[in-house]
Order: C-alpha cells, then sequence, then structure tokens
C-alpha cells in the first residue's frame, strides 16, 4: 500500500509537469498577442479621429489640409482631447514640421518608420521604461523614465493615394 501511494504520487507529479510543461508556451504566446494588440488599440483608435479631424478641415475650402500649419491644428487639437505627452508632425518626406511641447528634443522620423507609414501602415510601441530624459528637456531626476506608448500614423485627405504626411 504504502509503495502503490508513493507511485502514483510520482505518476500525478509527472503528470502535473507534463501539462505544465505543455500549457506555459501557450500560456506566454497568448500573453505576447494580448500585449500586442492592446498596443495596437490605440493606434487603431487614434487614426480614425486624427483622419476624420483632416476630412472636416478640408470640407472647408479655406483651411486646405495639405498646409502644415492645418495639420499641427488638427494634431494639436487630438493631443489636447487626448492627453498626449508628445505630439510630432512630419511632412510628406519625412521632414519634421513642428513638435509640441517644445520641451521635446530634436524627434526624427526612422526610414523604416517612414517606409512604413507611406505604406499605410500605422505603427505602435510600447516602452515599457522610455527614457524621457533622453527624448525631453527639463525632466526631473525621479522621472527619467516611463511607460510610454509611441504610435505612429499616416495622414491623407479624401484622396488616399495622397500622403499629407504624418503624426
Amino acid at each position: 500500500p504504502r509503495r502503490l501511494a508513493l507511485a502514483i504520487a510520482a505518476l500525478s507529479l509527472a503528470l502535473i509537469a507534463i501539462l505544465a510543461a505543455t500549457v506555459a508556451p501557450f500560456s506566454v504566446r497568448l500573453r505576447e498577442k494580448t500585449r500586442q494588440a492592446m498596443v495596437e488599440r490605440d493606434a487603431a483608435v487614434l487614426h480614425p479621429v486624427a483622419l476624420q479631424q483632416l476630412a472636416t478641415l478640408e470640407a472647408d475650402p479655406a483651411r486646405a489640409p495639405g498646409r502644415p500649419r492645418e495639420l499641427m491644428a488638427a494634431a494639436l487639437q487630438s493631443a489636447r482631447q487626448q492627453g498626449m505627452l508628445a505630439v510630432v508632425i512630419f511632412d510628406a518626406t519625412g521632414e519634421m514640421l513642428q513638435a509640441v511641447p517644445p520641451s521635446l528634443i530634436l524627434p526624427e522620423l526612422s526610414a523604416g518608420d517612414y517606409l512604413a507609414l507611406l505604406g499605410g501602415v500605422r505603427i505602435s510601441r510600447f516602452h515599457e521604461r522610455f527614457p524621457l530624459d533622453r527624448h525631453f528637456r527639463g525632466i526631473a531626476a525621479a522621472e527619467r523614465e516611463a511607460p510610454v506608448l509611441e504610435v505612429l500614423l499616416p495622414l491623407h485627405g479624401a484622396d488616399e493615394s495622397e500622403t499629407l504626411g504624418f503624426a
């Protein structure tokens, strides 16, 4: 009876170990997919908002959305509404037009991001420990790093084939 109990206990532990080894990789992949879906959600939500603001501008002929100032006005309106940390507007060639807040240090659009945005791809990246002090002036020592979601969006008017810029 004692040997039988030990054999059953050993078999039970072996089965639990096999189950854990089988389930663990699926759990990790599911967690990664869920996290990525959450990161991409904000780009999926922000993109139509930005395009709607541009469509509103486009409907008013006195405020042509192809003008850099109008792009910036639309992005700033969105930033105020959404409580964003910063907004940068790039023209259709990838050159920075303007950035808010003024404490933002020389933002750039990488070549890879530029090509993806030209293809109409929305980009979302979650930075668990974003180095605020490398991207903003006047950051207190206690606030050097923070979790930040970076979202890059292609901007176009009614004609989706014509890129106006990027935010």
